[in-house]
């Protein structure tokens, strides 16, 4: 005898249980039904008009699919002679599944880093979820959420959950992203992540030079260490590649002396002789060391030239 039951069947569920025959009448016919023990169903019994005697299965736990989706009982039917005589039916029960589980992401939280600049559709991360149901029930599509802000930079594949870049990434903009991920079942049930990628910078911009004070002409019998003008240097990258050294090019009675931070001082290095030559530039270097599979160096360099007019 099979069965086909879905796991959403509500208790006191009952299943009508075919009829055994019996030849002899009286105390030697049909006595009652046994059920071989099981944790979901229990026997009922019954008796028609005429004293024919049936049997239903009767759901007294709820089933689960994914901890048992079969089930094999017995059914005994015995009659009341001496010796007893039984006869014996197997009931196989294929448990349907429902959508009663929700996908779950195997981690919390997601992290990954990306670096500046990166090419469109470079890797990101894989996320991962799984359902128990099967079919089209355990069937799982992933989506960000419609409030995250960076949906024209990310971009996550339904099916896979392979995150990919989807725009220009700008480590002086963002340095850091937090999106909020989704899996979706075909029965409409979620389960949710945060995604974390942090942005590399790269040395991608050259410092900017600003003059705040400046003097010309400056006297030609100006005490070396004169102060003659205030400079601000400032780069938008970080770390390393943020760093900035300044030097005077050429031979000329001047030197760049570092007070604050991104804040330079020009100043007479030696006696000024206008017969020399009265024009000199000055010269930002921006430098970049990448620990890698390779030591690599670049440059970035602004310049800025001036005039100073000695009297």
């Amino acid at each position: 005898m099979d069965f086909e039951i879905s796991e959403s069947a509500t208790v006191g569920a009952r299943f009508s249980l075919i009829s055994a025959e019996d030849l002899d009448v009286g105390v030697n016919g049909l006595r009652e039904y046994l059920l071989s023990d099981n944790d979901n169903f229990i026997l009922k019994q019954h008796s028609n008009a005429d004293g024919k005697k049936y049997a239903e299965m009767v759901l007294q736990n709820p089933l689960d699919r994914e901890t048992n989706p079969n089930l094999s009982l017995k059914l005994i039917a015995v009659d009341g002679g001496t010796p007893q005589r039984s006869g014996t039916v197997n009931i196989n029960i294929l448990i349907l599944d429902a959508n009663d589980n929700a996908p779950i992401f195997n981690q919390s939280v997601y992290k990954a880093v990306v670096t500046e600049m990166s090419p469109k559709d470079t890797y990101v991360i894989t996320v991962n979820a799984s359902d128990k149901d099967s079919g089209s029930n355990g069937f799982i599509t992933y989506y960000f959420s419609d409030l995250d802000s960076a949906l024209d930079l990310f971009r996550v594949d339904e099916q896979s959950g392979v995150i990919l870049t989807a725009g220009p990434i700008d480590f002086e903009k963002d340095k850091k992203f937090e999106l909020q991920i989704h899996a979706k079942d075909q029965g409409g049930l979620t389960d949710s992540s945060r995604v974390i990628i942090e942005i590399v910078d790269i040395n991608d911009n050259s410092p900017a030079i600003s003059v705040m004070s400046f003097t010309s002409p400056v006297s030609e019998d100006s005490p070396p260490g004169t102060t003659i003008g205030l400079i601000s240097i400032k780069d938008q990258d970080s770390g390393d590649n943020g760093q900035v050294s300044c030097k005077i090019e050429g031979n000329a009675p001047f030197k760049i002396k570092s007070n604050l931070k991104n804040y330079y001082t020009l100043i007479t290095d030696s006696v000024l002789d206008p017969r020399n030559s009265p024009v000199f530039h000055h010269l930002c270097s921006h430098l970049l060391t990448c620990a890698n599979t390779f030591l690599q160096i670049l440059y970035n360099m602004s310049t800025f030239a001036f005039i100073i007019r000695v009297l």
